[in-house]
């Protein structure tokens, strides 16, 4: 990916995203979010919000460790996004 960066600390109304960018060949609004620990709910809520917002095509989460569940429900909104919406 060919990405420009857009923004850090990128607001959601009162929330702020780490990084706002976006992919150059689509134009596809890309979110950054750093975690470096284990996943866990809040952050999970955080990039739901921060995607939503953007209307992220692409949000990449780093982390130390994923919890199973929420690999399943990253896997979930990838999935539904997908259906959903017809978007590749």
């Amino acid at each position: 990916m060919d990405l420009k960066l857009i923004q850090v600390e990128a607001h959601v109304g009162d929330f702020c995203a780490d990084i706002l960018a976006e992919e150059q060949t689509t134009g596809r609004k890309i979110i950054v979010e750093n975690q470096l620990e284990m996943t866990d709910h809040n952050h999970l809520g955080q990039i739901i919000t921060y995607a939503s917002g953007y209307d992220a095509g692409v949000v990449v989460w780093v982390v130390k460790d994923v919890r199973e569940e929420h690999r399943q429900a990253i896997d979930w909104l990838n999935n539904t996004r997908t259906t959903a919406s017809s978007f590749t």
